[in-house]
């Protein structure tokens, strides 16, 4: 018997001996293990580690590649519905995408998969998750434009200049003199999604998305 991961039965042997042959498609597996929504469920509050050493110990998290096959599937970051296809890198809790605006090459934005609005409504296990991608993606944004310092950053709650409400950490590779003032790009992040915007092309994030998909890929990060 073959089960699809939904369960339903694709191909089914009679009582007696016999071979059973037939494509299984890889990509609906992946797809079916990124929406299934347990992890996303778990209350480490509740169920606490066996003994305080467990408890201090933080799981490795694995990072995967968006399969091209759900480019045009649409996720949300708040009110934003997000294709896929911007997206470049994932873990167990947590998404990178490339901006649709950016205030210097380069910047692209990591969110937790459940909408949250503020960084005190993640889990301690969302947030470890989180920032493990984001130090990946500081190194493979960092590698790719040939830098040595980034800014990293989040705006919590709207008075801090926070305009989508789902957490999200900025991650900008910094190169010398880029802004006449260091500190200066905390004003142009305050503002740069404001306003009358001129935001980027699709085809031109989706261009970026898969470069640093592939930069990852070959570079193994």
């Amino acid at each position: 018997m073959v089960v699809d991961p939904w369960g339903k039965i694709v191909a089914e042997a009679k009582d007696d001996q016999s071979l059973l042959s037939l494509e299984i498609d890889l990509n609906l597996v992946s797809s079916v293990r990124r929406k299934m929504e347990v992890f996303n469920h778990r209350r480490p509050d509740v169920y606490l580690a066996h003994s305080p050493k467990d408890a201090l110990a933080v799981r490795m998290t694995h990072f995967t590649v968006p399969d091209s096959a759900e480019d045009e599937e649409i996720v949300s970051f708040g009110h934003v519905k997000l294709k896929r296809r911007f997206i470049f890198l994932e873990s167990l809790h947590s998404r990178a995408f490339v901006n649709r605006k950016c205030v210097l090459p380069g910047h692209v934005l990591v969110i937790s998969k459940r909408v949250a609005f503020r960084l005190h409504d993640l889990s301690s296990e969302e947030v470890a998750d989180m920032f493990q991608l984001v130090q990946v993606v500081q190194k493979l944004v960092e590698d790719l434009h040939n830098t040595r310092s980034s800014s990293v950053t989040v705006q919590d709650g709207p008075d801090s200049g926070q305009t989508v409400q789902h957490v999200h950490v900025h991650v900008i590779p910094r190169k010398p003199a880029d802004f006449k003032e260091n500190d200066s790009i905390y004003e142009k992040l305050a503002t740069h999604d404001k306003g009358e915007v001129k935001w980027r092309l699709e085809e031109e994030m989706s261009t970026e998305s898969s470069m640093l998909r592939n930069f990852y890929k070959t570079n193994h990060i």
